[in-house]
């Protein structure tokens, strides 16, 4: 009886940590973060390929490059990484308005990761 409740007590536990760990999943590339900002944005705002393309390149490098400045002390380098960012954007979409929804969509989305945890990845 007393080996039953030792092995179901290890079996949970063993449970509980491959749950744990498969939880938030595989962290994703710069190119998938990028990709999947870009189709939220080309939801809300007309995109042409070539401005599609261009900001999924804009936003891999800016995943990339935010990457290499995890921690507190790097936050200069971030928020100048971030300014770079939407000053790019700004010229590639060229319009005011969908410039706007751009940066409501980037806060939401920062607001998200915020929240669920996920901002390792910079934004």
């Amino acid at each position: 009886m007393r080996k039953g409740i030792i092995t179901l007590i290890a079996v949970l536990l063993s449970s509980c940590a491959v749950f744990a760990q498969n939880q938030g999943g595989d962290p994703k590339s710069s190119e998938q973060l990028a990709q999947e900002f870009v189709m939220n944005l080309n939801q809300k705002i007309i995109l042409t390929r070539l401005q599609r393309d261009s900001i999924t390149n804009v936003f891999r490098t800016f995943y990339d490059d935010m990457s290499r400045y995890q921690g507190d002390y790097h936050d200069k380098m971030k928020k100048a990484l971030k300014t770079n960012r939407d000053v790019v954007v700004k010229r590639i979409l060229n319009d005011e308005t969908k410039y706007q929804t751009y940066l409501k969509l980037v806060e939401e989305h920062q607001r998200n990761r915020y929240e669920n945890g996920t901002h390792a990845g910079g934004h």
